[in-house]
């Protein structure tokens, strides 16, 4: 670590009433969404079918995780999101469920 910094956005009381307060919520939805992506992990794997609940279950997603058919049967691709502060603990449960093809990616940005 080189340098430690903070950045503060400070507005006067007069901006939230005179039409501005639509640019700084704008601006706010923008560094929240880049400070939740940096938190997070977007993993897409494929699984067998039968261990779908309990996968389901341990990486519920945002809202759900999204599932697709595969050409195999017996087989889906699972996409959703994981904690990057509990990732590494949840990639071996799914790996113990049977997960394969793991692939992780960084989110950029994510709104909620």
């Amino acid at each position: 670590e080189v340098f430690k910094s903070e950045v503060s956005l400070i507005a006067c009381p007069n901006s939230l009433t005179n039409g501005r307060k639509k640019l700084i919520d704008k601006l706010l939805l923008r560094i929240d969404s880049l400070l939740c992506a940096k938190k997070n992990k977007y993993v897409m794997m494929n699984l067998p079918e039968q261990s779908l609940p309990k996968i389901s279950e341990l990486i519920p997603g945002i809202t759900s995780p999204t599932i697709m058919p595969l050409n195999r049967k017996g087989y889906v691709a699972l996409h959703s999101v994981v904690a990057e502060e509990v990732f590494w603990d949840t990639i071996e449960k799914l790996k113990e469920l049977g997960a394969t093809g793991i692939l992780v990616s960084p989110i950029e940005k994510m709104v909620v």
